[in-house]
């Protein structure tokens, strides 16, 4: 699964696919599904996940830009699906449950949730919790397709629900990520430095490491 992922100096790893799409967002061209590699790349997962936070424009009827390396992962999840393969790649968005944001994802998010209300569902005290969770993370979702220049329409509703009018804000976070009104991420921010900040601890080197051990 993991040939074709490319080891960088610093560890990182990354496909070539996500390098081709960094080099189109440099040039300012339009994102292009049938210029992307096919056929070999079939299968391969990209491990990056989604990271970093990247603010777009959103024009007046609600159309935004995803970020290049988020669309990169979004298909190759497609090419590794063997139902979805060969598809339009698309974006399971709904209402985030904790925050006034938009949460996002392919097709590794929607396993993780289904995985996470089977769970919940066979614990008969969190049964109904569950059919809760399935009215927001399926009954309130939908499936965003990329036109041509690599933007999706966020519906009204969503939209109103992150209170995102002119600007997004794309924040990754692993297997997901979060849209949201700008001015409202920065104050999430500060707020998430300080937790983490609290918590500091709980980022201890591993025995490993620790023990002069590692990589």
């Amino acid at each position: 699964m993991l040939s074709h992922v490319i080891p960088l100096k610093d560890g990182a790893l990354i496909h070539p696919q996500v390098r081709a799409l960094e080099e189109t967002n440099k040039k300012d061209k339009p994102y292009n599904l049938q210029a992307q590699p096919k056929g070999e790349n079939k299968g391969i997962f990209i491990m990056l996940g989604f990271r970093s936070t990247i603010t777009n424009k959103v024009d007046a009827k609600g159309r935004v830009s995803v970020p290049a390396k988020f669309r990169a992962i979004i298909e190759a999840e497609n090419l590794n699906s063997p139902t979805e393969a060969g598809s339009p790649p698309f974006l399971i968005c709904y209402r985030a449950v904790r925050v006034p944001a938009i949460e996002a994802g392919g097709r590794r998010l929607l396993e993780k949730n289904d995985s996470m209300l089977d769970e919940l569902r066979e614990r008969e005290s969190d049964y109904d919790q569950a059919e809760s969770l399935e009215y927001v993370l399926h009954g309130g979702s939908v499936d965003l397709s990329f036109d041509s220049e690599g933007r999706v329409l966020l519906p009204e509703d969503l939209r109103e629900h992150a209170g995102i009018t002119d600007a997004a804000t794309f924040v990754g976070l692993g297997i997901r990520f979060h849209v949201w009104n700008p001015d409202a991420y920065k104050e999430e921010f500060k707020a998430a430095k300080k937790i983490a900040y609290e918590n500091r601890n709980l980022l201890r080197p591993s025995r490993s490491l620790s023990s002069g051990g590692g990589l």
